[in-house]
């Protein structure tokens, strides 16, 4: 009993330590989508929300998660390059959060 009770205490920290860390990264907005679609023709508030559900699905299993503004925008997409295999990506994954990343950078405040 003692074990099936740590690990239920042990996966019921880790799902609020994952909740809290995806409060800090800031949801997309229509003038995120809006000012993106002049660069990235047909880009979309849906198309970033999925770009950081994906974000925060694969990148927050192995280290804490990175707001957007802790990275100049043209440095994510060659950082989010080199954290592909270990996120376990496919090329669409990676392009779709490389842009939601770059995109939220160029309006988040520096942390």
């Amino acid at each position: 009993m003692r074990g099936c009770c740590s690990r239920f205490t042990f996966s019921l920290i880790t799902g609020a330590l994952l909740v809290g860390c995806a409060g800090l990264i800031p949801p997309p907005t229509d003038a995120d989508a809006l000012r993106a679609s002049a660069r990235w023709p047909g880009t979309t508030v849906g198309a970033l929300t999925e770009a950081r559900r994906l974000y925060i699905d694969h990148c927050s299993g192995c280290h804490n998660l990175y707001t957007p503004a802790s990275h100049p925008a043209d440095k994510w997409p060659k950082l989010v390059a080199n954290m592909a295999v270990r996120a376990k990506v496919d090329n669409r994954q990676l392009d779709r959060i490389a842009l939601y990343l770059t995109v939220m950078a160029e309006t988040s405040p520096p942390p």
